[in-house]
């Protein structure tokens, strides 16, 4: 869980260090698994999938689609 729980605070930080409006959904997930690949070497094994919702996304329980577009002003959930 303490391995998890690392990776996984490290992985948002670096979502949240890089967003920009404009990206995709899936952009931020790829931000999100990328720091743990390259950091950790989890290759394709992750402390859990990544939800990244943007707008109304943000709040569908266990969305998965990662295709919505980040605005300006939106609000934007990875978990």
């Amino acid at each position: 869980m303490r391995w998890a729980s690392q990776i996984t605070a490290e992985a948002h930080c670096n979502v949240m260090r890089n967003v920009k409006p404009g990206m995709k959904e899936m952009q931020l997930e790829s931000f999100f698994n990328f720091y743990g690949q390259q950091h950790y070497f989890t290759g394709r094994v992750a402390p859990y999938l990544s939800i990244c919702g943007c707008g109304p996304s943000a709040a569908t329980l266990h969305y998965h689609m990662n295709q919505g577009i980040l605005f300006d002003g939106m609000t934007m959930l990875t978990d």
